[in-house]
């Protein structure tokens, strides 16, 4: 009876010992397999909205991003914690607002709102 009894408390215990393995193994495993793609890419949202009463021109670091009606906002995923310079130009090449530096920071929108007149 005793000798039945250590097997069974034997195979309980190495039971236990595997489930709590997997469950460890696996718990690492999939909170990589549900995480946001932000997060495994290092990524978040620039966003530059347009509130002027005329068509905007959105430049980042030099580089165009195409134009923006009234009232439209745009969103461009980019690498997350760099500094980007951000302009907004008129469809005649002048300058609509201000230009500003805005960081991006991983999984989040962070932008700009240029409200000028034309």
């Amino acid at each position: 009876m005793k000798k039945r009894i250590k097997y069974m408390f034997s195979i309980v215990l190495l039971i236990f010992l595997l489930s709590s393995f997997f469950f460890i193994y696996s718990c690492d495993f999939f909170s990589g397999l549900f995480s946001e793609p932000c997060e495994k890419n290092n990524t978040g949202i620039l966003t530059v909205t347009n509130n002027t009463n005329d068509d905007i021109k959105v430049r980042i670091d030099g580089v165009s991003y195409g134009f923006l009606s009234r009232g439209e906002t745009g969103k461009w995923e980019l690498s997350a914690g760099e500094k980007y310079f951000v302009e907004t130009l008129w469809p005649d090449g002048s300058p609509a607002c201000s230009g500003a530096f805005v960081t991006v920071i991983q999984c989040q929108e962070k932008g700009i709102v240029c409200s000028a007149v034309h």
